[in-house]
């Protein structure tokens, strides 16, 4: 089970600005990492992803023993999370990639709205030249409930949605089913369909299911102004 000193090393692509390679490790104390990446004690901030020098991620493989090859690439340091413990690699931040190999059949993303023109919370700029290209279907939504308790009662919501091809039932079907979840409550048959729509094989929602739903660990929440 992973625990707050379990950190992940994700080397980022390019390109895509995907994650392409990653690696769990575990500290024995988590200020002495803080200490590795120039933070002051205490201020590792779990909602944040640490971009490191080279020099950062000699350290840490050095202290820690850590096997990370990742070439030339850019490296980013977070706090591990329950979806890290998982038998098989989560779509988030991972989206643009998957689809353009054929691996995910629809992405789906959701910021509030009206959104801050400042921060680009869905990368619509890295998925339009796709679109214009017809390699991707896009559509939008606004909707005005997401299951989000911190927010008020008029926080209204915009979804951007990604289908390749011939899978564009799946932006309807999956609009259809979390309107549905807002009106009556969401479930764990919700959750299963979700992960279907989104491309999870049955094991994989099974142990998804299993692992982090029924546990409660992660909240439907957490991962909502994000991508799937």
């Amino acid at each position: 089970m992973l625990t707050h000193k379990h950190f992940v090393l994700e080397a980022i692509d390019t390109a895509t600005e995907c994650v392409e390679l990653t690696v769990v490790f575990e500290v024995a104390s988590v200020d002495e990492l803080c200490e590795h990446v120039g933070l002051e004690r205490g201020q590792f901030d779990s909602r944040v992803a640490y971009e490191l020098e080279k020099s950062d991620l000699d350290r840490i493989r050095d202290r820690f023993e850590v096997q990370f090859q990742p070439g030339d690439r850019p490296v980013v340091l977070r706090q591990a999370r329950p979806v890290d413990a998982l038998p098989y690699t989560v779509h988030t931040n991972r989206e643009l990639a998957m689809m353009l190999f054929g691996t995910k059949p629809l992405a789906a993303f959701m910021e509030m709205y009206p959104s801050d023109p400042e921060c680009e919370v869905i990368p619509e700029s890295l998925f339009e030249p796709y679109v214009a290209a017809g390699r991707f279907i896009k559509r939008e939504a606004i909707t005005s409930a997401a299951r989000d308790a911190e927010a008020g009662p008029n926080q209204r919501y915009r979804r951007v949605l990604y289908a390749l091809p011939g899978e564009q039932w799946r932006i309807d079907a999956y609009l259809l089913l979390h309107e549905t979840g807002d009106r009556s409550g969401w479930n764990e048959g919700f959750e299963r369909m979700e992960g279907s729509l989104l491309g999870y094989e049955q094991w994989q929602n099974d142990v998804y299911i299993e692992m982090i739903y029924r546990s409660g660990v992660l909240s439907r929440q957490s991962n909502s102004l994000a991508g799937c």
